[in-house]
């Protein structure tokens, strides 16, 4: 990296760290946008110009993950104990959980598939650095047009980065507006070649969506109008995983929004053998819930608040 890149970062870093100053703050002085003073700030962490290190203490409920292991027929499971925390802390330690997990099980040789989130994303800036230059890391779907450092081509980028491995970017949104939009955009020979590197991925990190409207990325970002997640809603919707909705049974529906998806497809993403779901917090229970019954994870980091209520309807 040029040195006057080196310089800039260093001292957009400063004025963060050093004086205290907001990224607003920073914005109005630089005379950069907000988005790219944290796309400054992310890059100073990622070049080790800002190096950040708390060990948080993870209190962990055994029992729970035990008693979710047994009836859900999960790998593993790592349950947070949340007591007071609020719930940014919450889904900040539950990604430092993850990330603790993932990298006892990374190896060499290894292809990881990456939907969104943000739990995903705390859990993607909690690896440690390491050096595995055969590592493939991979976009499960398109992108979903969240806030940049939660989307997945962000995710997959800085995941490969931390562990000195290659990435493939999914150049294409999400959901588009028809069927016919998406079998044209499957057709390009660089989709095609993305969804055929899905297809042989050892392990894959995704985050767990609700049809809450105050917590789902697809309503935020203007994927899912109102009226549409009221209408999946409606059809028995409780949840979604890379854009596919599910019931509280884990059964996909089969719905016209299946038909306007760019991503890996259900079949591909249960063959994958290690299949990560990282989500907490109560707006979660149902589509994790009904995440397990489907078969959609078979490793689980989540709170005790969700894991208890999983244990209660299993």
């Amino acid at each position: 990296m040029e040195l006057e890149r080196l310089e800039l970062l260093a001292s957009i870093a400063k004025m963060y760290f050093e004086d205290g100053l907001t990224q607003d703050q920073i914005s109005l002085r630089s005379g950069y946008s907000r988005s790219m003073v944290s796309r400054f700030l992310s890059e100073a962490r990622e070049n080790r110009i800002v190096e950040i290190t708390i060990n948080y203490p993870l209190e962990r409920n055994e029992a729970l993950e035990t008693a979710l292991v047994n009836q859900y027929g999960l790998k593993v499971a790592r349950v947070l104990a949340r007591r007071t925390l609020s719930y940014d802390q919450m889904v900040r330690r539950l990604g430092i959980l993850a990330a603790r997990f993932l990298d006892e099980l990374v190896g060499p040789g290894m292809t990881i598939g990456v939907s969104w989130g943000m739990a995903l994303s705390e859990m993607v800036n909690s690896v440690s650095s390491k050096s595995y230059l055969d590592i493939h890391v991979v976009q499960l779907n398109g992108s979903a047009g969240t806030d940049t450092e939660y989307d997945s081509p962000w995710l997959v980028q800085k995941l490969a980065r931390s562990y000195g491995g290659r990435y493939g970017i999914l150049s294409a949104p999400l959901i588009v507006d028809s069927a016919s939009t998406r079998e044209s955009l499957l057709k390009d020979k660089l989709i095609q070649g993305m969804m055929m590197s899905v297809e042989d991925m050892d392990i894959a990190l995704l985050g767990v969506g609700t049809l809450d409207a105050e917590f789902s990325s697809l309503t935020l970002s203007g994927y899912l109008s109102k009226e549409e997640s009221a209408d999946l809603e409606k059809a028995g919707a409780v949840g979604y995983i890379c854009a596919h909705f599910y019931d509280i049974n884990g059964h996909l529906l089969n719905h016209p929004i299946a038909q306007r998806v760019i991503g890996v497809s259900p079949q591909t993403l249960c063959s994958a053998p290690i299949r990560l779901g990282v989500a907490g917090g109560h707006q979660k229970i149902l589509p994790v819930l009904g995440a397990l019954r489907g078969g959609f994870l078979n490793v689980l980091v989540t709170d005790d608040v969700v894991a208890g209520e999983l244990i209660k309807r299993s």
